[in-house]
């Protein structure tokens, strides 16, 4: 309500009508929830997989191989959404790959013990260290990293969980530009019946990162 004035005065009611469960349906909830167990068990069944993103691949396969998801659906897919993410998994990769972020985080970890910060100071660098790396790529790939080297930083100075999970949270919190966050994507790419999307990348700067900077603080 502070930057947007929506013009619609009562939200439209939704009419639900239950349907009883069928074959596919159920068919649909073991495929669904057997995806999520092989998701959890990533370390497990990565011999067997490879990376965790070709199991995603697997109810692709079975809804649109069995018939319960027809072609037309696939042609429908919001293409432009996984080539978004997949731009931002790649991009968080190169970073990884490289140990660019690798190098960036252990030079902080100098700095802190160069200058003999306190606490909440190394509380403040780290945050904002995380918050405009995660701003940039994947959020997963950067806590991977960055985590266990501030919990180094934490068990030096007496207060490991107060920093890691505080960057923890930062790293939720970042949520300044379309590929900060795999809902930020998905807004991003909502579109009106005209073909319009509702949310573009400026209203992500100007929202996003107002709500980035309160979590910041």
């Amino acid at each position: 309500w502070l930057m947007y004035r929506p013009g619609i005065k009562a939200v439209p009611s939704l009419h639900f009508h239950p349907t009883p469960l069928g074959p596919s349906h159920f068919f649909i909830i073991i495929v669904t929830v057997g995806t999520i167990c092989l998701w959890f068990a990533g370390p497990v069944v990565e011999k067997y997989f490879g990376h965790v993103g070709v199991i995603a691949l697997i109810p692709v396969g079975l809804f649109f191989g069995s018939g319960i998801l027809p072609k037309e659906d696939f042609n429908n897919l919001p293409w432009n959404v996984v080539f978004l993410v997949g731009g931002g998994i790649a991009l968080g990769a190169a970073v990884q790959s490289s140990e660019l972020l690798n190098i960036l985080a252990l030079s902080l970890k100098t700095l802190v013990d160069t200058y003999a910060l306190s606490l909440w100071a190394v509380l403040v660098v780290f945050n904002a260290f995380v918050m405009v790396v995660t701003t940039f790529i994947s959020h997963t790939a950067a806590s991977l990293i960055v985590l266990p080297i501030i919990a180094e930083v934490g068990q030096h100075l007496g207060h490991p969980k107060m920093l890691v999970m505080s960057a923890a949270f930062m790293c939720s919190g970042a949520m300044g530009l379309p590929v900060s966050s795999f809902p930020n994507v998905h807004c991003s790419q909502v579109e009106d019946a005209s073909g319009q999307t509702y949310v573009r990348a400026s209203d992500f700067i100007k929202s996003g990162l107002l709500m980035t900077v309160i979590v910041m603080a």
